[in-house]
This record gives structure tokens, C-alpha cells and sequence, in this order.
């Protein structure tokens, strides 16, 4: 039950402000470039530094054709839910360099704050793809989809490796 809280948490960030990354080729860690995933990063997808976000930006605008206008419009937003999201787990007390801390939250505030994540991540979801034409607003939730059946493959293999069968397993 722990472990699933801290995966849904790192989720959430994961998805700060988006959970969709472009299927790239394949890259020494995987699918999606040096580190699993489509796109992904490899450690929840952390874009508080920035190099992630601007790798996930450039991704959007291949796949999607961005205008630069566009793309400028999406880092903004982007920016704007990474500080949001960030300030939403300090004051739950979740220190970024120190795992532990978001261990010993307390099941109650992680699930308060998993919802203030969930509402935060959704408005930013909307303001994208109010960004986005019709043509880009499809591949865009396309690329959620995938991004959706990358992760619950990911975590199916996880569980097998630890001794976890899915409950999708049907052996």
C-alpha cells in the first residue's frame, strides 16, 4: 500500500503540469531516451530542473508541429504548474533531495495533497490545450495514452520482478 502511495505521488509530479511524452527511439536506457519511457525521465519525470521540461518541450513541439508561439505558450504554463507544484509539496513538507520525507507524510496529507496535485495538474492540462489546434489536440492526447500504457506496463513488470502479480494477470 506504501509503495503504491509513493508511485501515485511520484505520478502526480511526474504529470506537473502534463503525463504524455513522445515515443522516441530507442535510447541506452530504453525507450524514450537515456532513461525509460516515452521520454521519460527515469526518476518521476522530474522537471523541477528544468532540463527535463525543456527535453519534454522540444518532443511536443516535433510531434505536435508547435509554432514557436505555441511552444512559448506551453513553457510558460509549464513553468508556472512546475514552481505551483513545487509549492504545493513543501508546504506538506516534501523536501525534493530527501526521499524520505515524502515516506513519513502522513496517508491522509499525501491524499490531500495528491488531490491539490491532481486539480492543479488538470487546469494546466486545460490551458495547453486551449493552445493547441484540433489536429494537435488529438496526437496530444494520443501521446497521453501512450504515455498512460507505457506507465501500467512499467508498473506490471515492477510487480512481477518483486513478486507482485498484477491483478490484470490472468495466470
Amino acid at each position: 500500500m506504501k509503495r503504491r502511495l509513493i508511485t501515485l505521488f511520484l505520478c502526480a509530479i511526474t504529470a506537473a503540469p502534463l503525463a504524455t511524452l513522445a515515443m522516441q527511439p530507442e535510447g541506452p536506457g530504453g525507450p524514450g531516451g537515456s532513461r525509460g519511457g516515452p521520454g521519460g525521465s527515469g526518476h518521476g519525470g522530474q522537471m523541477r530542473d528544468g532540463h527535463h521540461m525543456g527535453r519534454y518541450i522540444e518532443r511536443l513541439q516535433e510531434r505536435l508541429n508547435l509554432s514557436t508561439d505555441q511552444v512559448e505558450q506551453i513553457r510558460a504554463i509549464m513553468e508556472t504548474g512546475r514552481e505551483e507544484h513545487q509549492a504545493i509539496a513543501a508546504r506538506y513538507g516534501i523536501d525534493w533531495q530527501n526521499p524520505e520525507s515524502r515516506r513519513s507524510l502522513d496517508p491522509n496529507k499525501k491524499q490531500e495533497m495528491r488531490e491539490e496535485m491532481r486539480k492543479l495538474r488538470d487546469e494546466h492540462q486545460s490551458k495547453i490545450a486551449a493552445v493547441l489546434n484540433e489536429q494537435q489536440l488529438a496526437e496530444w492526447k494520443t501521446m497521453q495514452k501512450e504515455r498512460r500504457a507505457w506507465m501500467k506496463d512499467r508498473k506490471n513488470r515492477k510487480d512481477k520482478r518483486f513478486g507482485n502479480p498484477s491483478p490484470d494477470d490472468s495466470e
